[in-house]
């Protein structure tokens, strides 16, 4: 296809071969650059100038600018293109070579011409795919980045707007939300990505999430466009019946959990079968729940999805037995009213509580979720990290599943950080952990990336004997230390693990953010 330069990304050259080379920055390169980004268009020389040296001209500015464009000619020669290539004409320059810029132009004025959305789509998928990072990353010009390179990235974004938004209207939202999500987080003051994705959560039937999306935007952007949307997305009324949320891919471990819940839907014969799945934040429940609802997915074709924190309502049970998650409850009492099924219905509500009372009172089989095992742990790793890296540092991975306490959450948020910092070794992010873990346990704009918050909200309100004890470097404890009052509380608020009659665990995730929550409630008593 022959050579073709690249300003969509580091400014470099695809020969005849199609090896990429990457021009280091020069004074000639930032030339090419003002250049390349007016395709077949006069370039005034005093313009270049500026481009190349800002406000501090040379002297002899334009006898250098003419040694830049004999070098550009060279180089062309080097990559079998013509010298003729850069015209010179009254007052300026004149470029005209293919480049990865001109091929975006084209797509995009081809889409603008397109009489089908799948069309259009496809042309706009091609134009987005020809960007490979920041445009011009590696030419050293205060002038383009400050003009031309903003008004590149103007046009990224109006084409990737533009791509999603048919994606949405094809039908496509469950292939297009992890996109979105991505496009968030790389872009969290872009309001519109946010509504895309609250969009997109929507069509899928995750109402709850897709509220959760449009106020997580608002705190990033003005939220003008999202607070609209929030409004539509509440007035549409409560999430499909016929819609659940998607599987988690990487979901590993809870064969026991799995197990009990089955024989509790087998036993259960004269009403619904009520289980409750239990555990501290970040354990698992939501997606525990969800992969239920995806293995009993024959059993159940009719499955609904509420979510009790954002105040959605409960369906009306329809004809046929359906599968009900009742996700993150506040206590029985928001519960009980919620419980009306039939025989052979299953209702699945997750809850930072054991909510005794509906086992007492509805039958409800208590199923705590266990902290996941060392070979869970490892194997969660295994599905979210390098096999060769995990393999090239075991003790550093034996530290780190032991510091992450078996807490699914903490170990994702881990995993997320260092696939970051492929080089980056994972004793020493361990070490960086235990010295400021919630610094190390957070994704700043990922919506619940922190496990400081969620064990903040979940902990915040314990007083100061309970905080000491979630601050407790010893592993185990007895009551004869502390008020056993005070230890059935924290076990009934899945905090402790009573592992013996008078003998108790502290995970060590939760004594790493023990002495935070020990000082505030010293202070606040």
């Amino acid at each position: 296809m022959g050579a073709q330069f690249q300003v969509l990304g580091l400014l470099g050259i695809t020969d005849d071969e199609n090896e990429r080379v990457v021009l280091p920055p020069s004074r000639s390169a930032t030339l090419l650059a003002a250049l390349l980004l007016t395709p077949n268009e006069v370039v005034p020389v005093g313009y270049l100038k500026r481009v190349i040296w800002g406000d501090r001209l040379p002297t002899t500015a334009r006898a250098t600018l003419q040694t830049y464009v004999s070098r550009l000619r060279a180089l062309f020669a080097k990559f079998g293109l013509s010298r003729d290539l850069i015209e010179t004409v009254p007052g300026g320059y004149r470029l005209g070579v293919p480049s990865d810029l001109v091929s975006f132009i084209e797509l995009t004025r081809s889409a603008d011409a397109a009489t089908d959305a799948e069309t259009e789509l496809e042309l706009l998928t091609r134009a987005q795919n020809l960007w490979h990072g920041a445009p011009l990353a590696n030419v050293e010009s205060d002038l383009l980045h400050r003009d031309a390179v903003p008004r590149l990235h103007a046009q990224w974004l109006a084409v990737v707007e533009r791509r999603f938004a048919l994606e949405l209207q094809l039908g496509r939202n469950r292939t297009a939300i992890t996109d979105l999500r991505a496009l968030t987080e790389a872009h969290p003051a872009h309001e519109p990505f946010w509504a895309l994705l609250a969009r997109a959560l929507a069509g899928s039937g995750r109402r709850a999430d897709a509220l959760t999306a449009c106020r997580t935007g608002r705190t990033r952007t003005d939220g003008a466009d999202l607070r609209r949307l929030e409004a539509d997305i509440l007035a549409d009324g409560p999430q499909r019946t016929d819609a659940f949320p998607a599987d988690l891919p990487q979901f590993v471990g809870r064969a026991a959990e799995l197990d009990a819940l089955r024989a509790h839907l087998d036993a259960n014969l004269s009403g619904p079968a009520i289980v409750v799945l239990t555990g501290p934040p970040g354990i698992g429940k939501s997606a525990l729940a969800v992969r239920i609802g995806h293995l009993l997915a024959e059993e159940f074709p009719t499955r609904c999805h509420v979510s009790l924190s954002t105040g959605e309502a409960v369906p009306a049970p329809g004809e046929g037995p359906r599968l009900l998650v009742l996700d993150d409850a506040r206590d029985a009492e928001q519960v009980a009213p919620l419980l009306t099924g039939r025989r052979g219905d299953l209702i699945v509500v997750t809850s930072r509580d054991f909510l005794p009372a509906l086992s007492i009172n509805h039958g409800a089989r208590v199923i705590r979720l266990a902290r996941l095992a060392e070979t869970e742990s490892h194997e969660l790793l295994g599905t979210l990290l390098d096999a060769d890296r995990l393999a090239a540092e075991p003790d550093g991975v034996a530290e780190l599943v032991r510091v992450c306490s078996g807490f699914p959450i903490a170990l994702r948020i881990a995993a997320a950080r260092l696939a970051l910092r492929p080089k980056f070794p994972i004793a020493g992010y361990v070490t960086a952990l235990r010295g400021a873990p919630a610094a190390m346990l957070e994704l700043p704009d990922v919506a619940g990336g922190s496990v400081a918050e969620l064990l903040g909200e979940f902990l915040g309100g314990l007083d100061a004997d309970a905080a000491r004890i979630c601050a407790s470097p010893a592993a185990e404890l007895t009551p004869e230390h502390w008020a056993s009052t005070t230890l059935e509380r924290l076990v009934a608020m899945n905090v402790l693990e009573q592992c013996a009659p008078a003998r108790y665990h502290v995970p060590e995730l939760f004594s790493l953010f023990g002495p935070g929550l020990a000082a505030e409630a010293a202070v606040a008593g």
